[in-house]
């Protein structure tokens, strides 16, 4: 069965408000250009990494701006990149040494604690995103930004009530701020407070009719409670906003497939691997929509497209050796699902499946024995 995307999606990754150039804050103002004058040494030269792994560069980080990081390599040319370019652990460390650069020159300044406390916690060094989160705290008590951070702080430690009371404290100070109801939408997902959840994401929606995310993430909570239309309405303003979400074509495709309308449900996978074509999960899905459509081999292309692209799918295994079981094909179903539970022995449909198999192969020993080891799973379910 095809699946939306687990509700809640991971804690959201720590926000700055904007990224510090080195050394250049004026009186609590971010900086909004340089100019060459404003380069500022940097630290040691170091060895930066792209996002893809494959390249690599030594030199100093001069300075961050916008969203641009610029490095002077040992020959004292400067190269700049988007700083989405880098690696993650590269982005962190041009963002601490940012702000880091930042505090020295402008210690009462909040927005750079904040800054840093945003690097430390996306790397979760807890204890150094608290201390200067709350600095940032001590010098602007009205910063609601920073209530946000320090909440999603405790709530990624597991410290819900204090993350809770965080974010009502940043909802008391600015009622009107969009991005507190989104985050304490989150924190009342943790707690199994689904609709407490949505209507969340209904203010931050109210107050920010234009909070992509927002959509996304109700449409997430809404698919928990089997809300159909509703995913699909919140779906739809997302793509409206994000033509370019992959991951809600993919979910609308889900939900799409939920209601009957396969056609649809192809159309936005087939988007969905048109903007990521290394979108293993994709490629499963709609591999599942064929199989439901009767385009057999289409279906398996794509199985098989999905499994070389991420060979420990192990459910995308067990869907393709129910395409060879159903076409007659025992031995490579087989092959399949032994695959399938090797890859991922705790997973009760790998089990549930070679159990069918062995039992239309005549192996009832085998198939008793994975029906015993899928009761054995089961009993250890919460």
């Amino acid at each position: 069965m095809l699946a939306i995307s687990t509700f809640p999606l991971d804690p959201p990754m720590l926000r700055p408000t904007r990224l510090i150039a080195a050394g250049l804050i004026a009186a609590g103002l971010l900086v909004a250009a340089l100019t060459p004058a404003a380069l500022t040494p940097a630290a040691m030269a170091r060895w930066w990494t792209d996002s893809t792994g494959r390249y690599r560069v030594e030199a100093d980080l001069v300075e961050l701006v916008d969203d641009t990081v610029r490095l002077k390599k040992a020959d004292g040319s400067i190269v700049s990149l988007p700083l989405e370019k880098l690696s993650k652990a590269d982005r962190e460390h041009a963002r601490r040494e940012a702000a880091t650069g930042a505090i020295q020159r402008y210690p009462r300044d909040a927005k750079a604690f904040y800054q840093r406390a945003v690097s430390f916690g996306n790397e979760e060094q807890w204890d150094k995103a608290l201390a200067d989160i709350s600095e940032a705290l001590r010098l602007d008590p009205d910063y609601v930004e920073a209530y946000c951070e320090r909440g999603l702080i405790y709530c990624r430690q597991g410290k819900l009530p204090e993350a809770r009371a965080e974010i009502d404290e940043a909802i008391r100070r600015a009622p009107a701020f969009a991005r507190a109801y989104f985050d304490r939408a989150y924190v009342h997902a943790q707690t199994g407070e689904v609709d407490a959840s949505i209507a969340d994401l209904g203010r931050a929606i109210v107050l920010d009719p234009e909070y992509t995310e927002a959509y996304f993430n109700r449409a997430l909570a809404r698919a928990t409670q089997g809300q159909w239309p509703g995913v699909i309405e919140d779906l739809d303003q997302t793509i409206r906003l994000d033509a370019e979400h992959g991951e809600a074509f993919r979910n609308r495709g889900a939900a799409y497939t939920k209601t009957g309308e396969l056609e649809k449900a192809l159309a936005d996978f087939s988007r969905a691997i048109l903007l990521d074509s290394a979108s293993a999960s994709a490629f499963t899905d709609r591999g599942a929509v064929y199989a439901k459509m009767g385009r057999f081999q289409d279906a398996l292309d794509d199985f098989d497209m999905a499994l070389r692209l991420d060979p420990k799918q192990a459910e995308t295994m067990v869907r393709r050796g129910a395409l060879h079981m159903k076409q007659g094909r025992l031995p490579q179903a087989l092959a399949d699902a032994n695959r399938a539970v090797r890859t991922a022995p705790e997973l009760p449909v790998a089990y549930q499946f070679r159990a069918a198999l062995h039992g239309a192969m005549g192996q009832a020993q085998k198939a008793a024995a994975d029906r015993q080891k899928l009761e054995q799973l089961a009993g250890q379910r919460p």
